[in-house]
């Protein structure tokens, strides 16, 4: 959007206007500089692993591959969120192409399908019920042993006591 032309049609506030164009910076949409999506991705998966303490997080080639090939309608912001939402579905610490979700169909950029998880009434799912579900598969995977360095605690890069008061508060049982 030019700001400027916005002013001059009245759909943008002139006095606005002046406050952010104290020195104007032209940065193309992230679908024109796709040497830069990995780069970002990298960037958001490292502060993920520093914030979260998952060490062993990363990306498998295909998720790459996925990530690259998207145009990015949403710029930045659609990717960070993207890498966020996959870190939380990556149980085993490896963000696979199926955990890159919320996007608009890769093979037809165009389409307004999304392909995000969707429960068997195709509502979208609320971040409690993937958080839940993420911790199940997260307990079944250990054995249902919450501390530990095989530990579902461990396995999502959570103290044991943030682990188990999360569980209390989404109603997941388990006290191993």
């Amino acid at each position: 959007m030019n700001l400027q032309q916005a002013v001059e049609t009245g759909t943008f506030r002139e006095d606005l206007y002046y406050r952010l164009a104290v020195f104007p910076i032209e940065l193309p949409p992230l679908r024109r500089r796709s040497s830069d999506v990995l780069v970002l991705a990298d960037y958001f998966l490292r502060r993920i692993r520093e914030r979260s303490g998952r060490k062993a997080l990363t990306f498998s080639p295909e998720a790459l591959d996925r990530i690259q090939r998207y145009p990015w309608p949403g710029n930045v912001r659609e990717l960070k969120n993207v890498i966020e939402r996959a870190s939380i579905l990556a149980v085993d610490g490896l963000i696979q192409p199926e955990h890159i979700t919320c996007l608009r169909s890769v093979s037809n950029p165009d389409s307004t399908q999304v392909d995000a998880p969707r429960t068997e009434d195709t509502r979208l799912r609320s971040l409690n019920e993937a958080m839940a579900e993420h911790i199940r598969n997260a307990l079944k995977a250990s054995g249902g042993k919450i501390y530990g360095p095989d530990g579902a605690a461990a396995r999502l890069g959570l103290k044991p006591s943030t682990l188990q008061s999360r569980m209390k508060k989404l109603g997941i049982g388990g006290d191993r």
